[in-house]
């Protein structure tokens, strides 16, 4: 039985018996504990996270489960599925060189993610995610995140709101399909965007409605180095 989880230290109770870890510092003897309570650990680039599969509570960041997909392609009927992300704030990489055409995570509560970088770089074949209405407003670093992700046609993230001083370098760069980008309502006066739609060649249009005089001639700017014949559509 789980009696707490705080951040990346674990504490709980199993065979009447207390258990203090740091999934920082996992051995062989306390990690099999943890899998006798149905918890299992993944690693990546340093990085470790628990999932608890009854709980199905992720504790730590999800790039480290990046080579689990299972647990996020879940079969159609059970797509209401909910994980648990309170302790997730680092989501980078967590998806990168996916080949699969779907991904059921619409459902996550992203509003603690601060670290979106790499998320979905050459995911060459993902259709959709659900993506469009996640709550990203903690966010501070999107390099890289839809680079090379060539499926994608139309983009609207209109709904996305994040901090002023973010990075969003190469962020589009390499989504040689995409078309329209509806980046309405950004602010991007703070923002880093070095290359932001580099290697973008078929995009035609970025609507920037309802967005500051500044985010606007930026984003021309990034355009016009960029990209050939494309137009930013504002209120004007």
């Amino acid at each position: 039985m789980i009696d707490e989880l705080k951040g990346y230290d674990l504490n709980f109770t199993y065979n009447k018996k207390k258990y203090h870890v740091s999934i920082k510092n996992l051995d062989a003897a306390k990690t099999q504990k943890l899998y006798d309570i149905g918890a299992s650990v993944y690693s990546f680039r340093g990085k470790t996270a628990l999932y608890f599969s009854s709980t199905r509570k992720i504790v730590g960041p999800l790039s480290a489960l990046r080579k689990h997909y299972v647990i996020f392609e879940n079969p159609l009927q059970q797509r209401s599925v909910q994980y648990d992300l309170t302790d997730c704030t680092d989501i980078s990489h967590a998806f990168y060189g996916y080949k699969g055409p779907r991904l059921f995570i619409d459902s996550f509560d992203t509003s603690k993610f601060t670290d979106f970088s790499y998320m979905f770089k050459n995911c060459k074949f993902l259709r959709s995610t659900g993506f469009e209405n996640w709550d990203v407003s903690n966010g501070e670093n999107f390099e890289s995140m839809f680079e090379n992700y060539s499926n994608l046609e139309e983009l609207d993230l209109s709904k996305w709101k994040f901090k002023k001083k973010c990075n969003l370098t190469t962020m589009f760069a390499g989504c040689k399909n995409l078309k329209v980008l509806n980046l309405s309502g950004w602010d991007l006066t703070e923002a880093i965007l070095v290359n932001i739609f580099y290697d973008c060649n078929r995009l035609a249009f970025i609507k920037a409605y309802g967005c500051d005089e500044e985010t606007i001639r930026r984003l021309r700017e990034c355009a016009e180095i960029s990209l050939s014949g494309c137009k930013v559509l504002t209120n004007e």
